[in-house]
Formats: structure tokens, sequence, C-alpha cells
């Protein structure tokens, strides 16, 4: 289902609701994916310092391996050819064949949604639509039982799909002169093929930055964002599509009459897949391009700084497109856990590893809430369903007719928005220097409690020295002080 006036939908969708892609009418459609071509117009790209220096900014479009998954149909394997013609001598003038065909329950493997096709052909003068009576100096006729059903053919080529491809196949070739006639048993069936595809999406990210003074001495910072995949050994872009686009959703209405016209007494579900656009939807806010990396590495001809964010594990984030309605709580990405810096040899110099908490904001006042303290209500999908319902055992009103009573079937989905604060709450440093000696600082952090009557501030600073000597700060705000 599709607004009539709806022209905002990529010509595919992918969903987990249906097997197959998602074909939409070009009338309903644009392109939606994104353009390298017209991604950098208009960027700033130069910064000149009245000093005379200058800073050059070179991007490249943001990328991201998606994993998807495609159901298709049509893919043909053969099991079995079988010809009968002449091999020389009035002694071939004739040649009938008899076979049982049994195709073996491994030849299914794999197959999704199995068919047979029983094909006949030959080259013999009947092999054309004419009528059976005529008579040829070479002919060829193909016959088949299959599961108690006849095929068969004149002479013309002709093509069958089996209904039941658990029976064996009786196949009968017969053949007059000299001339070749035959028939191949195919399974054609459809699959799954699962891709992975880099591909471009959402806005621009930085490639290289060249720094020049005024005696136009340039340092260049070259930047990647891919990382190590173990299980291919391969580098892929760390990426993460903070929220895969929804175009899908189910609509479920209940229906009290069978295929067959009969009442049915307990009315069952059927459910519609609606496409519409992500952003004529409350769950707009669940598409997003942004993309927020695990991984960003900046790199020139004196070393390396590896940067490891953080990046919430989503079952979702390798899809482009996705029907489930999540949880908002992407605001946890890219949170800097990690910074190892290398020399041009591959010596660590200084590795910097913070660790955060995630402070659930208390706040009583707020007009709806999920009962779960890291939450606060964004919205609320119901999904109600009007359907009639005899009731059992009832007399008929006046007129004779069943009572009914108007039921609704009522399914309840909170859709959240995780609330909270980020905080820092400890930061080690460690320095590696000539001689295997190392400096280690380690920097702790408290936080007032997160009452949102109160403000959010720091509460103390402790530092651990590498001599083991410590300082401590504490903090004390304006509004604390008894007067």
């Amino acid at each position: 289902m599709y607004g009539e006036t709806s022209a905002n939908l990529p010509d595919k969708i992918y969903t987990d609701y249906t097997a197959e892609n998602i074909t939409i009418p070009a009338q309903y459609t644009r392109n939606r994916n994104t353009n390298p071509d017209y991604t950098q117009i208009g960027v700033l790209n130069k910064i000149v310092y009245p000093t005379g220096g200058s800073k050059h900014l070179y991007y490249e479009n943001a990328n991201k391996y998606f994993t998807r998954t495609d159901y298709q149909w049509g893919y043909t394997d053969n099991y079995i050819n079988v010809l009968s013609e002449p091999s020389g001598g009035i002694s071939d003038g004739f040649g009938n064949v008899n076979k049982t065909v049994t195709i073996p329950s491994g030849f299914f493997d794999g197959k999704e949604s199995p068919k047979i096709k029983l094909t006949f052909g030959n080259t013999c003068e009947n092999n054309m639509d004419d009528e059976t009576s005529q008579v040829h100096d070479t002919s060829c006729y193909g016959n088949a039982i299959a599961g108690g059903i006849q095929y068969g053919t004149n002479g013309k080529p002709a093509s069958f799909e089996l209904n039941n491809i658990s029976n064996s196949i009786d196949i009968s070739l017969s053949r007059m002169g000299k001339c070749s006639c035959g028939y191949a048993v195919d399974v054609i069936y459809g699959r799954y093929n699962t891709t992975n595809t880099n591909m471009p999406i959402g806005g621009l990210r930085i490639k290289k930055i060249e720094d020049q003074n005024e005696n136009n001495l340039v340092n260049t910072y070259n930047y990647k964002y891919e990382i190590l995949d173990p299980s291919t050994n391969t580098f892929k872009s760390s990426g993460v599509l903070n929220m895969p686009f929804q175009y899908t959703s189910l609509l479920k209405r209940y229906v009290t009459m069978g295929t067959d016209g009969t009442e049915l007494y307990s009315p069952s579900i059927q459910k519609y897949l609606v496409v519409n656009n992500s952003n004529a939807n409350y769950n707009a806010y669940g598409s997003s391009d942004v993309i927020t990396y695990k991984q960003v590495t900046e790199y020139n001809d004196l070393g390396q700084n590896i940067n490891i964010f953080s990046q919430i594990n989503n079952s979702d984030s390798y899809k482009m497109y996705t029907h489930v309605y999540s949880n908002y709580n992407e605001w946890k990405n890219g949170l800097l856990e990690k910074s190892t810096i290398l020399n041009r040899l591959g010596d660590t110099l200084k590795v910097e590893a913070n660790k955060y908490a995630f402070n659930s904001l208390k706040n009583p006042k707020a007009g709806f809430i999920t009962g779960a303290s890291e939450q606060i209500g964004f919205a609320l999908n119901l999904d109600i369903a009007k359907f009639p319902k005899r009731v059992t055992g009832s007399l008929p009103d006046e007129h004779g007719q069943a009572i009914y009573e108007q039921l609704y079937a009522v399914t309840k989905e909170i859709i959240g928005i995780n609330s909270g604060k980020v905080e820092k709450t400890e930061s080690k440093v460690t320095e590696y220097f000539p001689g295997n000696k190392v400096v280690e600082t380690t920097t702790k952090f408290s936080y007032y409690d997160t009452d949102i009557d109160k403000p959010i501030n720091i509460k103390s600073v402790s530092v651990k020295f590498p001599d083991n000597t410590s300082t401590e700060t504490n903090y004390q705000y304006a509004h604390e002080k008894i007067i």
C-alpha cells in the first residue's frame, strides 16, 4: 500500500517482512541514493589565515558495508538429459525410451520452493504445431506420468511444471526415423543471497587536511575509517547507520468470513504490508542517514593516531532498511574509548583509555513515563482492530438474525527514548619511553545525582600520578551554599 500522491520511495525496498524485494511502481519513486557527484557542492575546502598560512580540507563521502539478503527466484539446475538418436544403419530407424526418473531428496537441499520442469524436444519433422494425424517420415512423441497426472506432446517442443516433486516420474520417448528425440528434467528454485555492499550514504567525512604555514611548509594529516573484519581478514568501513531507514509496517485486520464464505466463530488475523514514505509517519525519527564510526585513524609519514569510539550493538546495524521500531539510544555512540599514538615504526608512544557511565535522568514530573528509569516515553504505537463476534449460544433477534457483539483487539507497543547523561568516570593515560619506562596517570571523576530539579555538575576530580602521589579537587556550587 502506498499513497496515490507518494513519489518519495526508493525503487526497491528490502524488509524482513517478506522474502522477496518490494519493487515500487516508477510513478511513486525517486532516487534516494547518495550521489557523490553532488555532495561536495558548497562545502568549505580552504581557510586562509592573516599570517599567510592556510588550511586545505579534502572530503569523501561517508560509506558503509551493508549486509543485504535478497530472495531471487529462477535458478535452474539440470538433473538429467536423455536422448534417443540414430547411430547409423536401418536398425536405428526406430527408438523407444522408457525410464523412471526419481530425483534424490539431497538434490533439493538449499533450494527454496523447488519445482520440477520437464522439457521435451526433437529435431524430427513433427516438431511443429500441426495435426497429430499428419504422417511424417521422422517423428517423436514424449509422454510422462507424475503423481497420477499425464503430460505429453504430439511432437512440438514443450515444457511442463510438475505439481508434485515427491513422486517418481515415468517418462517415455517414441522415435521413428533418423532424427534426435529427447527430454530434460530440471529443478527450478529460489535462493537467498547475502551480499556485503560498500556504498556511499549520508554526508561527508574528512579525507585529508593540509596545514601550510607562511613559509609554505606543509603538514599533512590523512584519515581512514576502516576496521579489520576478522571473519574475512579484510578491512571494512567501521561506520554504523544510527537508525536504518523504515519504509514498511504491518496493518492487521480481523476477518470473520472464510474464503469459502462460511462464518468464522473465532475471527482470524490478516496482515497487510504497508509501504510509506519514511518522513510521512510518526516513526520518521527512526530513519537517519547519520553514520558514526567505531575506528578513525589519523596518519602521516610520522606515525598514526588510532581512535576507538563507542558503538551500540544493534542487530540492524548492518542493514539499510528495517521494520523494527527500536528504542532511541544512539546518542551513546561516538564516545572516545581509546586513543593510541604510534610512531612511524609502529612503536606505541601513548595510550589514553576512557570509561563512561550513563546516569539515568530522574524526572518524576514527566508527563509520560514507561516505568523504566532509563527511558522517557517517545511514542505509543497502538494497533486497534474492531471486529464482530457472534455470541455463542445466543438466540436470534426479532428479525431472526444472529446476535453479535463488537470486540476490539488492541496491540500496544511503547517506543522509548533512553534518557540520561553521559559521564566520563575515568581516564587513564599511559606513556612509553626508551628503556621500557612506562608512566601512567589516572584521573577519576564523580558527579552529583541526576535529579532533574538540580543542576547536573561534576562533584570531584582525583588524579593519581606515576610517583603514587594524588590530588583531589572538590566542587561546590552557589545554589548549594547555606545562607
